[in-house]
């Protein structure tokens, strides 16, 4: 039941077929053919993040009463030493990879 067919044969049919295609400014035929969309303003682009900005806070303040949300606020930041070595820790690494980023390029 099963036809087994020449793959030659079968790419041979195809490309007697099919219409060629010169990739000579095939790239720029495609494009003008195609319709452009504009691209969306700043404006309009900044109402939408705003809108879904208000529409985020709505839905959480919603969920959690205004009085909830500030009481999970802190009150009051402690710093130790742990906190101030792990800081300069983690920057003395930063500044470590940069330096061997730099070193490394082959600019």
């Amino acid at each position: 039941m099963k036809k087994s067919t020449d793959i030659e044969n079968l790419f041979s049919q195809a490309r007697s077929s099919e219409p060629y295609l010169s990739n000579r400014h095939f790239g720029k035929r495609v494009l003008t053919l195609l319709n452009l969309h504009e691209s969306v303003s700043f404006r309009k682009e900044a109402a939408i993040e705003l809108l879904g900005a208000f529409v985020g806070c709505t839905l959480a303040y919603s969920f959690f009463p205004f009085t909830e949300l500030i009481s999970s606020i802190p009150t009051k930041f402690v710093i130790g030493p742990m906190t101030i070595m792990s800081i300069a820790g983690g920057f003395s690494l930063l500044g470590g990879i940069g330096y061997w980023a730099a070193e490394r390029s082959r600019f």
